[in-house]
């Protein structure tokens, strides 16, 4: 089993497991429209650590995403897979501006 962190909690995840699945198995905070086909784009995520454990990315990925966005960590989580053993952090899209919007509501 792989530990995998999404938006600062920690969850048990299955080689092959999509990070989509993981994060809706556990109740995380994520979008998702298209049920896990890649065109809604609503899963995007970001990897913070452990990008190596986690499939490469797809021709759909590559196609949605630019080269830039990618290598700073951007993935869509119905495509991002476990594939490694070291654990892996993510913040998805959604929970990143959850907490945009909160800080703008409610400054420090």
């Amino acid at each position: 089993m792989t530990t995998v962190t999404i938006n600062d909690v920690e969850m048990e995840a299955r080689p092959g497991e999509r990070i989509l699945d993981i994060a809706r198995r556990n109740g995380a905070h994520i979008g998702f429209v298209c049920d896990g086909t890649g065109f809604c784009q609503t899963c995007k995520i970001r990897v913070l650590a452990g990008g190596e454990s986690l499939s490469p990315p797809t021709e759909l990925e590559k196609n949605w995403i630019p080269e830039q966005r990618l290598q700073e960590g951007w993935r869509l989580g119905c495509q991002a897979a476990v594939r490694g053993r070291n654990p892996i952090v993510v913040l998805t899209n959604a929970e990143e501006l959850r907490r945009q919007t909160f800080a703008v509501i409610n400054p420090p």
